[in-house]
């Protein structure tokens, strides 16, 4: 789990961060009260989701903040490279040269599915009030389309792949977003597959994981792209970087990957 889950906000000129017009349409979902407004910095708070710090409960916090350097394109390389569903992503970042992260700051202190939803739902409102031209998903390391923001954030993660070139014919497939609010992240290594087809059984996987947190033992096998097959299901660490647990997906014969 990571201490603070964010999004970065990507323009092409800045943008205007208006706290009055941001806080009517923050009320519009629930209560939320504003901690502190600057041009470079709108803190917001949610007395009805409190966490416990050393001194007692507070309100979860939540950052909006401008970014005072300009940011290019290379700085979202990763990103970019694991986008799959925006053909124009990379058109759209090469312009953008503005920031604003939307964070939260004691949301580590809520159970994750709490913490996600409330996230969500100031990302959802920042983003109408100011128009990003794309957002940077953070924890997911991917790029986002502003009109399908909505769908995204119901994979709860991205879905990346890497071509494998020893031994040839190799893919490995895995999501990223799920370790971030303390679940665990799912990899499968194949070959003979269509990787489109991984990809949506990976998907529906992570909805799965964020519904029961991790349902799945060592050992268990699950129905596969074909519902006759069983994929075999055990926990490892992860074969791709960032360095993290995961539970290791294994294809019915010819299909599992080859070490």
């Amino acid at each position: 789990m990571i201490d603070s889950y964010g999004f970065g906000l990507l323009f092409e000129e800045p943008p205007t961060l208006d706290s009055g017009s941001l806080m009517n349409r923050l009320r519009q979902d629930g209560t939320v009260d504003l901690v502190s407004a600057s041009d470079e910095v709108i803190q917001v708070a949610y007395p009805d989701h409190p966490v416990s710090i050393a001194k007692g409960m507070i309100p979860s916090l939540v950052n909006i903040v401008r970014w005072a350097n300009p940011v290019k394109p290379s700085d979202f390389k990763t990103a970019l490279e694991q986008t799959y569903d925006w053909a124009e992503a990379e058109e759209a970042m090469s312009r953008c040269r503005h920031k604003v992260r939307v964070a939260d700051l004691t949301g580590a202190g809520l159970p994750y599915q709490e913490r996600y939803e409330l996230i969500a739902a100031v990302l959802r409102a920042v983003v109408e009030v100011s128009r990003p031209r794309a957002i940077h998903w953070e924890p997911a390391d991917c790029i986002v389309a502003p009109e399908s923001l909505a769908r995204r954030l119901s994979f709860y993660c991205n879905v990346r792949l890497f071509e494998i070139t020893k031994p040839k014919g190799n893919r490995l497939m895995d999501t990223m977003g799920l370790v971030a609010l303390g679940l665990v992240d799912v990899q499968c290594l194949f070959r003979e597959l269509d990787a489109s087809k991984v990809a949506w059984w990976l998907y529906q996987f992570a909805r799965q994981m964020y519904a029961k947190d991790d349902f799945v033992k060592d050992g268990e096998a699950l129905p596969g792209i074909d519902a006759a097959e069983r994929w075999v299901c055990r926990h490892q660490l992860a074969m791709a970087p960032p360095s993290r647990a995961v539970i290791d997906v294994t294809p019915s014969a010819p299909h599992a990957g080859k070490g």
